[in-house]
């Protein structure tokens, strides 16, 4: 049983990366073929135009790289678990045409038991998950949210802050954020009363994040009061610092929410402390959810083995549309509540849902394997 057991698993692993690998390379075949005119121009800027065409050439490759290559662990976190179903289906039916399923049924070996490398299987492409999600993708989630036009930078643009609400209420505004530096460019900070009316203003010409105060170091920093009451109304001091639990990483939360899923589930932990709640629910669901796909994916591998299964050969590419048909839109909606809200369900239910869903499922399909 160890030879077969061993034998399926290195199918399942080998079709997987195959599989993985084409969808790949399909993928970012029609990116760059979609934004070749953004490369060329952005490695047309660096070389300039009186460059020899084959430097420009060399550069549009250069640009096209270096937007690319940090997607391949992006694409592996969202897409592992149905390019897993695809290899399942992929080396099932490959043994079913040549009649394996019936040579290990007709030595008296359950076709159950066939369950244990594709659970395996499922268990070793998580722990990839994992290391992808919390050594990886923390690393390169700078390059990751760029956009095309952004090619060939370290890291995004600087962007204007609009009016962001602190944990105890106190509004930030900034010209612009630097997220490469960690920079705010002219801030200002409104500090408010339970009422919500402003009592003192601070601003600056730049702050940088320091991290081991939890606040904004101020350059040229000033403050005044604004409340009636204070004797001493409109009157400036020199303030250097700046506390607030606006970290540059909330920022970019703010600004982009799909920054959450690339940090590691640590870090996720330090920020869920003292955020504010616009902020809560979307943390909380990233870490609940890094405990609950990696289930979500064995429990679809194991609703799908039954369609290819079979001690009895035949009508695979009936079961192969079914199993698209009812798997795929399983997964694809169990995946999504992982990251959008269902209304009416709080954040920690709504991604636990699926798991409530897909085990019974899962049981009554292992069950109607036939053996």
């Amino acid at each position: 049983m160890w030879l077969i057991h061993r034998t399926l698993l290195t199918r399942l692993l080998v079709n997987f990366m195959l599989l993985f690998v084409c969808l790949y390379l399909f993928a970012t075949t029609i990116d760059v073929v979609l934004n070749l005119d953004a490369f060329t121009t952005i490695a047309e800027a660096m070389e300039g135009s009186d460059a020899p065409w084959w430097r420009r050439l060399w550069r549009t490759l250069v640009v096209t790289l270096d937007y690319q290559w940090p997607q391949i662990f992006q694409y592996y976190a969202f897409l592992h678990g149905l390019v897993a179903i695809a290899a399942l289906g992929f080396t099932c039916t490959s043994m079913a045409r040549s009649r394996e399923f019936v040579a290990i049924a007709a030595a008296g070996v359950s076709l159950r038991r066939l369950a244990g490398p594709v659970v395996l299987m499922a268990v070793v492409l998580g722990g990839v998950q994992i290391v992808n999600q919390e050594f990886i993708l923390p690393r390169v989630s700078g390059l990751l949210l760029r956009k095309h036009a952004q090619a060939g930078k370290a890291a995004i643009d600087a962007f204007r802050v609009p009016f962001t609400a602190d944990s105890d209420g106190t509004l930030l505004q900034a010209a612009a954020f630097v997220p490469d530096s960690e920079r705010l460019e002219q801030p200002t900070f409104l500090h408010r009363d339970a009422a919500g009316r402003t009592t003192r203003r601070v601003w600056a010409k730049e702050a940088s994040w320091d991290s081991s105060r939890g606040g904004w170091q101020l350059e040229q920093g000033l403050s005044a009061s604004t409340d009636a009451a204070d004797v001493g109304v409109g009157l400036r001091t020199t303030e250097t610092f700046e506390p607030s639990t606006l970290s540059p990483r909330r920022l970019l939360i703010r600004r982009r929410g799909e920054y959450a899923g690339m940090m590691g589930a640590g870090t996720l932990l330090d920020l869920n402390h003292g955020t504010a709640p616009d902020d809560a629910a979307p943390l909380r669901r990233a870490l609940m959810a890094r405990l609950v796909m990696p289930l979500v994916n064995v429990l679809c591998l194991l609703i799908a083995m039954p369609f290819f299964v079979d001690r009895l050969p035949g009508g695979l590419l009936l079961k192969s549309v079914l199993c698209c048909g009812i798997v795929l839109p399983l997964y694809m909606v169990a995946a999504g509540v992982q990251v959008v809200s269902v209304p009416g369900i709080g954040p920690l239910a709504g991604v636990v849902l699926p798991l409530v869903l897909l085990i019974p499922l899962a049981v009554w399909r292992m069950g109607r394997l036939q053996t």
